[in-house]
């Protein structure tokens, strides 16, 4: 059997797996690609000129918008499995519901904390450094 055939086969599964990763993937490349481009951006002493004149902002906001996006299809995705599922789950232990609830909570909470990441934007500033 072919990756895709598979793939055809249990295409639900892949969606239930995929809404429950993708509100922690998101956040977490958000995280990542934010904290150092605002790290190399604001006070990093070789840092390019337009990094360090602030332009970190918009690829801030770029990434984070971004991974709202990913976050908010990830909602939706397992709102949808579970509105499907709901009452007729097939699986042992209605394991696709709880799946699907699952997938709506961390999705939920994680599109918050990105949502939440916009804010210091408007707080950024260039690093200042101390007297040494």
């Amino acid at each position: 059997m072919s990756a895709l055939a598979y793939v055809r086969e249990h295409r639900g599964l892949v969606l239930q797996w995929f809404a429950v990763l993708a509100g922690p993937v998101a956040w977490s490349a958000q995280f990542i690609v934010s904290y150092n481009v605002t790290d190399t951006g604001a006070c990093a002493p070789a840092a390019s000129h337009f990094l360090a004149s602030g332009g970190f902002r918009p690829v801030v906001a770029v990434v984070s918008a971004l991974a709202a996006a990913v976050t908010a299809v990830g909602l939706v995705v397992s709102y949808r499995c579970w509105k499907r599922l709901r009452g007729q789950d097939p699986t042992p232990g209605e394991r696709a519901s709880w799946l699907a609830v699952a997938g709506m909570m961390s999705n939920g909470l994680f599109l918050l904390m990105i949502l939440g990441s916009f804010l210091p934007l408007a707080f950024f500033s260039r690093c200042i450094p101390s007297p040494a």
